[in-house]
């Protein structure tokens, strides 16, 4: 890294949901050539290799980080700390329930500002098809409380050059988030590698701030360990100093290899802890929402995602409760297998396989 950060325009994290991951693969690579050559003069974007796979992009009044977010819907809500808006995409030709998993996902994992992408067939355009679709999304988005008059409605007809600048002016107009840059610091771990004297690590900062100089934890299931940064970089550009919001790669010495996994926090000494057992309130989703329809009993096993960690945990409902059916909303107490960063209110997702069992937040750390 030699050339430095410039912060001369305001940076919002986006992230790409709905469809399958070819598809949202395939709308990065066409979103970030349109943004080539809507911003010529700010030269070609800075491809981010590593989980997620990230590319640097810029608009008149916005710079961007746009994340792919690839795997199944566990992985991508492992992936969603640290996003401030996200792009939503949708089949057409696909009923509106296909999408309402992406919208539950985001509402509870705290993505605050969408952009709604509508993607048709060549040729196929309806517009009496167009109106239903979207008024059944918008009903939805208020479901979530997400004002559906606030969130842009964008139909791509073609991959054309002019099409693809309407999603980047959406983008462009998104409010900008509020950063937390004198908090303790926070980053949950997504990327490491391995450098001759030192090991590099990557993840957005939710809060807080770190520099050249500073010794730091990183927190996680086997326990805590100090290192020493040695220099923070964002896209392969040089940081004085890496803030909340930033995708940021710190580069730590005093580290093996074998020290570092994903689901690591890394923060200020002595400022976050482990917990595996906490009560949250959750929802159940109904089928059409991406639920299994199932519901669930006390001593069931689920897959649970709390920031960027996705942990087996035992369910205990209240005495009261024989079982909690799709629709429900309940407090009730999830045992850890492993111990795990988290915090009142943040959120949390728990899967079976692939179907989304429960979405809701932390509400209370046990142990």
């Amino acid at each position: 890294m030699t050339q430095a950060f410039s912060r001369h325009k305001p940076h919002l994290n986006l992230a790409l949901l709905g469809l399958q991951e070819a598809d949202r693969q395939q709308f990065q690579r066409r979103l970030c050539g349109a943004a080539r050559r809507y911003m010529p003069h700010e030269g070609p974007t800075q491809r981010r290799y590593g989980w997620p796979a990230l590319e640097e992009l810029e608009t008149p009044t916005r710079h961007f980080a746009l994340s792919c977010n690839p795997g199944t819907l566990p992985n991508q809500a492992c992936q969603m700390s640290g996003v401030d808006a996200a792009i939503v995409l949708i089949a057409a030709d696909t009923p509106p329930e296909h999408s309402y998993a992406a919208l539950l996902m985001a509402h509870h994992m705290g993505v605050t500002h969408l952009v709604m992408v509508i993607q048709h067939a060549p040729g196929k355009a309806d517009a009496m098809h167009d109106d239903l679709l979207e008024g059944a999304l918008k009903a939805q988005l208020d479901t979530y409380h997400h004002p559906a008059g606030q969130v842009p409605f964008i139909h791509l007809y073609d991959d054309s050059f002019t099409a693809l600048c309407a999603v980047l002016d959406a983008c462009d107009q998104l409010p900008l988030p509020e950063r937390d840059l004198n908090g303790t610091l926070a980053m949950p771990i997504q990327h490491i590698a391995s450098g001759s004297n030192h090991v590099t690590v990557s993840g957005c900062i939710c809060r807080g701030a770190i520099s050249e100089g500073h010794i730091v934890e990183l927190i996680g299931s086997r326990g805590v360990q100090q290192a020493f940064c040695t220099a923070v970089g964002s896209f392969d550009k040089v940081l004085a100093e890496g803030q909340a919001g930033d995708q940021a790669t710190v580069f730590l010495s005093g580290l093996n290899l074998t020290d570092v996994y994903p689901g690591q926090v890394l923060s200020q000494l002595g400022n976050l802890s482990c917990c595996n057992r906490l009560i949250a309130d959750v929802y159940l989703p109904l089928p059409e929402e991406g639920g299994d329809g199932l519901g669930v009993i006390s001593g069931d096993r689920l897959s649970v995602c709390i920031g960027n960690n996705l942990v087996e945990g035992t369910l205990d409902l209240p005495p009261e409760w024989q079982s909690a059916l799709p629709g429900s909303r309940i407090e009730l107490t999830i045992t850890l297998e492993c111990p795990t960063v988290t915090e009142r209110g943040d959120g949390l997702l728990a899967f079976d396989d692939q179907r989304l069992i429960l979405a809701g937040k932390v509400a209370y750390l046990l142990s």
